[in-house]
C-alpha cells in the first residue's frame, strides 16, 4: 500500500495529475520534389485553456527556394511583429527554421484567423489532424 502512496504522490508533484501544465505537439510534414516543409505545434495548456502555441515551420530546399521563402516570411514577419515573437533558427542556404512564439492571452482575433489558431486545446488539436 505504502508504494501506492508514493506513486500516485510522485505523480501529483510532477504535475501528471491535478492542476499541472501540460504539452501537446503536433507535427505535420509535407513534400515535394523540390521541398520538404515541416510544422510543428507546440500548444503549452492547462485544463483545455491554451497559455502559449509555438509554431516552427522548417524548409529544406534548393538556394533559390529557400531564398524566396525568407523574403515572405520577413514580409510576413514585418506584419506580426507587434503582436507575435518571432525568431530564426537555423538560416543557411538550404535550410530554413523559424519560430513563432504566440501568448495567446496577448493576441488579437487577426492572429486567431491568421494562424489557423483556436482558444481551446481540443478543438486545435481537431482541427490540425483534420486539416
Amino acid at each position: 500500500m505504502k508504494k501506492i502512496v508514493i506513486i500516485l504522490m510522485s505523480f501529483c508533484l510532477t504535475g501528471c495529475v491535478g492542476s499541472g501544465e501540460l504539452t501537446n505537439t503536433c507535427v505535420k510534414v509535407e513534400s515535394s520534389t523540390e521541398l520538404t516543409s515541416t510544422t510543428t505545434y507546440t500548444i503549452n495548456f492547462k485544463n483545455d485553456e491554451i497559455s502559449n502555441i509555438n509554431i516552427t515551420n522548417e524548409y529544406v530546399a534548393d538556394a533559390s527556394t529557400i531564398s524566396a521563402i525568407k523574403l515572405s516570411t520577413t514580409t510576413q514577419n514585418n506584419f506580426w511583429k507587434n503582436k507575435v515573437t518571432f525568431n530564426t533558427l537555423v538560416d543557411d542556404k538550404s535550410n530554413y527554421k523559424t519560430e513563432y512564439i504566440i501568448d495567446v492571452n496577448n493576441v488579437d482575433d487577426s492572429v486567431y484567423n491568421y494562424f489557423n489558431l483556436k482558444k481551446e486545446r481540443s478543438k486545435l488539436v481537431n482541427y490540425l489532424k483534420e486539416n
